[in-house]
């Protein structure tokens, strides 16, 4: 979300990815946020890449005459289920920060937690998206907004501009979980 001159709130401009999601955050001086930024656009280009290749649905061939088609699928799904089978081990040998309610922009992050930073502060965002792959993205951000109760408090912060490889692998994961709500709330209204 951005805040207006008045402190009014918008939301997000285009689709948003949101969700439950293992997060972890911490503040960090404005020069640590362009140093590690900097840093960590390899590492999320990589992450972002294969968070989509995991994200990717089995498609059935639709070519019958390819006799090894219907075999090369089981062995994706073998390896879909390795992949899955290895991701939960590994998540919980990891000490995972809890899940908490997200809302993910190329430009902005949202997120709820009983503890949030201030306002004008930067942060370091330790964020989990793919339950089989816990390789976290690593974002940096200024804290825009924050509204506070007793139970749990809402912060929304401006990205620290991405590298453009890594903004594309970001948008290509947004857009698509963008279809998907999309096609479930058609699928839910036909029924």
């Amino acid at each position: 979300m951005v805040t207006g001159n008045a402190g009014e709130v918008f939301p997000p401009v285009g689709p948003v990815l949101s969700g439950e999601f293992p997060l972890r955050w911490e503040h960090v001086s404005p020069l640590q946020l362009e140093q590690e930024r900097n840093r960590a656009n390899d590492s999320n280009e990589i992450t972002l890449r294969n968070y989509y290749l995991l994200d990717e649905r089995i498609q059935e061939p639709s070519d019958d005459r390819d006799e090894s088609a219907p075999e090369l699928v089981r062995i994706e799904q073998r390896l879909n289920l390795v992949i899955e089978l290895l991701g939960q081990v590994l998540a919980h040998s990891l000490d995972l920060p809890a899940a908490v309610s997200c809302i993910l922009s190329r430009a902005s992050f949202e997120w709820s937690s009983y503890d949030v930073p201030t306002v004008g502060e930067c942060v370091r965002l330790t964020l989990y998206l793919h339950p089989h792959y816990p390789k976290p993205l690593v974002l940096f951000g200024q804290v825009t907004h924050v509204v506070r109760s007793e139970t749990t408090s809402r912060a929304t912060a401006q990205l620290a501009q991405l590298s453009d490889a890594v903004g594309d692998w970001l948008d290509r994961l947004i857009f698509r979980a963008h279809r998907r709500r999309i096609a479930l709330t058609r699928r839910e209204k036909s029924r």
